[in-house]
């Protein structure tokens, strides 16, 4: 499982550059969701990433959030505010659209998936581009 995330990723990342230059920027939606003082990500076994992904056609961004979340996660979210957009992300060029979010149940219940296992993490633990995004959701 852990390969099968390391190859799927490393094709995101070199895709989606791609696509945005030749075609048009995709656009995503991604969940910053803080429980129990720490925040939930995915840990990609390389990195930490918000749960998060493409939106499908016709979908409102805050709908993608919802069904990536759980996709991803196994676990249901009310999501909130939408925190800010981005058009470069963690090395991808897109529209990221980014949704504050509280869990609807308690974290036991977390299932991931091959793009990676949902933890908590505290704020430190984070790269200087998600904690910026985090600092943006403290402002509100």
């Amino acid at each position: 499982m852990r390969l099968l995330r390391l190859i799927a990723t490393k094709f995101e990342r070199m895709v989606s550059p791609l696509i945005s230059k030749v075609l048009w920027p995709p656009v995503g939606a991604n969940v910053v969701c803080r429980h129990e003082g720490k925040y939930l990500v995915l840990d990609t076994g390389r990195s930490y990433r918000f749960p998060g992904g493409l939106m499908n056609g016709g979908e409102h961004p805050s709908e993608a959030a919802a069904r990536e979340f759980r996709e991803e996660t196994g676990l249901e979210a009310e999501i909130g505010e939408m925190i800010c957009i981005k058009t470069l992300f963690d090395g991808i060029t897109a529209v990221h659209f980014f949704y504050s979010a509280s869990l609807n149940d308690g974290f036991e219940s977390a299932d991931g998936n091959w793009e990676g296992e949902p933890v908590l993490v505290s704020k430190e633990e984070l790269s200087d581009e998600m904690q910026k995004v985090i600092e943006e959701v403290e402002e509100m």
